[in-house]
């Protein structure tokens, strides 16, 4: 008979099994004096290093890989201190905006109070400051302007071609107005044999393409028949900005394809010229009447967000107003940034150009605005809340203001 195997306890059999699974997570010896768990806090610091390394390669601070070597480099310890700059520059400019219509105030006052101002943006680094903080920004974050506008260009043009097939003769390149371009986004990255960059800005920028000129002056003559781009660089063979030859300015100079307003009504500090600029940028003799005409805007997410006066339901209804002929046809909405693509209405380009009768808001002779039925006062009432800015924009008639 074969022996009968002794019963072990079910309490003991659970011990031992717990007993050897303690055993397993012993650290191992790998090596003299390491241990698989000191190997793996090793691991551990040196992956939190690598990642702080990466943070300040991103915010500028240090890394030679991340860093980018340029002046405006030694001007900031990190992206947060850049962005500081441009805040303060922009409250200081709507300052005086403010001040200069300020009707209670003396004409001394108002200079004495002007000069103030101005010592303060002085004392901040002044404008080439403001847009070496820009620069930085741009390098440090992932947004580039030209990137979203250039693929919905390219989208139009191809339509465009498709509606065109009859036509054999070489397509015409596109033209864009990039106003308020401290450098040019669309210069030298294969956009060049199709696409035909005019950079404007206020103070020049920081590239030599860029004309320093303001919109309005800049915008009033083209109204006018004069392309003051093409005036300046006459004394040039070639426009470094697009590599072709230097023209003369015709009396009518063709309307720009697309218009490029990126961080530029936040700046202007008048809600009143904020009417005005979007007024001469849908304009029929600044933007072209095709149907394929784009303007695009790109604005702070916090001037839409945290306004008293303004949301963005309110901000494209003032763009869309019957008097620009535009309609809103791509939105894209992020914590930091709105940014808002325009095309000309195909029934407001289809009616101008049948019946030749386009009816402009803005008078080159008296250079005035007249917005007729169509004026819009800022939000009513507020939105509640002490932090809240004063971001508005507002379309007056010149002949009603105050």
């Amino acid at each position: 008979m074969k022996e009968q195997q002794t019963a072990v306890p079910v309490e003991q059999t659970t011990k031992r099994r717990k007993k050897k699974r303690n055993s397993s997570k012993k650290p191992i010896p790998l090596i003299k004096g390491t241990t698989g768990a000191s190997l793996a806090k090793k691991r551990q610091q040196e992956s939190s290093s690598r990642s702080q390394r990466r943070k300040r390669r991103r915010d500028g601070e240090s890394g030679s890989k991340g860093k980018v070597n340029n002046d405006q480099n030694s001007l900031f310890a990190s992206t947060a201190e850049s962005l500081a700059v441009i805040s303060k520059f922009h409250t200081l400019n709507k300052r005086l905006e403010q001040t200069e219509r300020d009707t209670n105030l003396t004409e001394s006052e108002r200079q004495d109070a002007i000069r103030k101002i101005r010592d303060e943006q002085e004392a901040l680094g002044g404008l080439d400051r403001y847009q070496k903080a820009s620069m930085y920004g741009a390098k440090s974050s992932k947004f580039v302007c030209a990137d979203w506008v250039v693929p919905l260009l390219q989208r139009q043009r191809a339509q465009k071609k498709q509606n065109e097939k009859r036509i054999q003769e070489k397509s015409r390149r596109l033209r864009i107005l990039d106003v308020g371009a401290i450098d040019n986004q669309y210069h030298g990255k294969g956009y060049d044999e199709w696409l035909d960059a005019i950079p404007i800005d206020l103070h020049g920028g920081q590239h030599e393409s860029v004309l320093q000129i303001d919109f309005f002056d800049y915008a009033h003559d083209y109204c006018s028949g004069i392309d003051r781009y093409k005036v300046e660089k006459t004394d040039k063979t070639t426009i470094k900005s697009s590599n072709h030859k230097v023209t003369e300015s015709k009396p009518t100079p063709r309307p720009f394809d697309a218009i490029v307003l990126s961080l530029v009504l936040n700046f202007q500090g008048d809600p009143r010229k904020r009417g005005d600029m979007l007024a001469l940028a849908s304009d029929p003799r600044l933007l072209t009447l095709d149907k394929e005409g784009m303007l695009f805007v790109a604005l702070p997410s916090a001037s839409l967000d945290n306004s008293r006066y303004c949301d963005l339901e309110r901000f494209v209804e003032v763009v869309t107003n019957p008097l620009f002929g535009l309609e809103l046809v791509e939105q894209k909405v992020s914590a930091k940034l709105v940014l808002l693509a325009f095309q000309r209405n195909a029934f407001y380009s289809r009616e101008a150009k049948q019946t030749r009768v386009r009816k402009y808001c803005y008078d080159v002779d008296t250079e005035t605005f007249d917005y007729g039925e169509h004026e819009l006062k800022r939000l009513q009432p507020p939105k509640p809340g002490a932090k809240r800015n004063n971001f508005a924009v507002i379309l007056k008639s010149s002949q009603n203001r105050t």
